[in-house]
């Protein structure tokens, strides 16, 4: 059986979406990466070709957002 994915945010540049999915996996959420194929291959970091979804199991979105929310706000600790 395939897990459905949902997106959880979506980031500008495969350098800031590698970093969001190791955050991500580091705490036990399987991450998918979407991005256009264009913006992989030219390496676009901004605008529509540059964006890259985040993708998480439908089961782990709220883990997912929580996570990402503490992040942003600066409220994870080392």
């Amino acid at each position: 059986m395939t897990e459905h994915f949902v997106e959880v945010d979506i980031v500008m540049g495969r350098h800031i979406a590698d970093l969001v999915r190791s955050l991500l996996e580091a705490n036990g959420i399987p991450t998918e990466l979407s991005q256009e194929s264009v913006g992989t291959v030219t390496g676009f970091t901004v605008g529509p070709m540059g964006d890259v979804r985040i993708l998480v199991p439908s089961d782990r979105v709220e883990d997912a957002r929580k996570l990402l929310e503490e992040y942003y706000a600066g409220k994870l600790s080392e």
